[in-house]
């Protein structure tokens, strides 16, 4: 369902930039496709739901740098309103893993939480689309 909302109301001439899919259920995924082929893509956008919060993990699959990606929409994306944290994502070893985390810390059952994720995805993949477009 967020995915099918997301294409709707994302510009028409970026849905071909991506390939979505679901992972265990409970997570949306948006794989950026390089040079058209989704077998070389390297960067991702997660829409994870839990009980009490939603999370958008923006990560890489290979060699691209997801925690200037991250800042610059963080930068160009007004978050703080919507009590959206940014934070960086530490894996089990302890270092720093190659994910940015936009966290939501509300509830999902709720409709307004909801149509505010996908509000929120729409406006990550459109930066990262036109990112894309412009070469970067």
């Amino acid at each position: 369902e967020l995915i099918d909302q997301c294409l709707n109301k994302l510009n028409s001439n970026y849905v071909e930039i991506f390939e979505p899919w679901i992972y265990a259920s409970h997570v949306a995924v948006f794989d950026l496709k390089d040079k058209g082929d989704i077998n070389q893509c390297g960067v991702f956008l997660h829409v994870e739901f839990y009980p009490h919060k939603i999370s958008y993990v923006l990560g890489s699959r290979r060699g691209a740098k997801p925690f200037a990606l991250a800042n610059h929409i963080n930068e160009n994306e007004d978050y703080k309103s919507a009590k959206i944290c940014f934070e960086s994502h530490f894996g089990e070893d302890g270092q720093e893993s190659d994910r940015q985390v936009f966290q939501d810390n509300n509830s999902p059952f709720n409709k307004k939480v909801r149509d505010t994720a996908v509000q929120y995805t729409v406006k990550i993949l459109s930066t990262l689309a036109e990112l894309k477009i412009k070469g970067n």
